[in-house]
């Protein structure tokens, strides 16, 4: 997430409120990559270059790492709590 906030020129605490911005549901925002975050950024520019609009993108980078997580997560073995550190975790919301 960290180098997604630095890729569209955004500070990482700004990132979270962005993506609340967004008009979409969750379930109607863009999709990206949850496999690979280079592939997640490159489609993320490529919303950028077509006009989607940013917070709508940030929503869709938001979606795809939450999806990464709950998948890694799961795979784990993890049944309770478990906290996240850096990036997402800095977001206000």
């Amino acid at each position: 997430m960290e180098a997604f906030a630095d890729l569209v020129k955004k500070e990482i605490t700004e990132i979270g409120t962005i993506a609340l911005q967004s008009d979409q549901f969750p379930d109607q925002v863009p999709k990206l990559s949850d496999f690979c975050v280079v592939y997640a950024q490159s489609e993320a520019l490529d919303l950028i270059r077509t006009k989607v609009p940013l917070e709508q993108v940030i929503a869709a980078y938001h979606d795809a790492m939450a999806k990464r997580i709950s998948t890694l997560v799961a795979r784990s073995g993890v049944k309770k709590d478990f906290v996240i550190t850096g990036g997402l975790a800095k977001n206000r919301e």
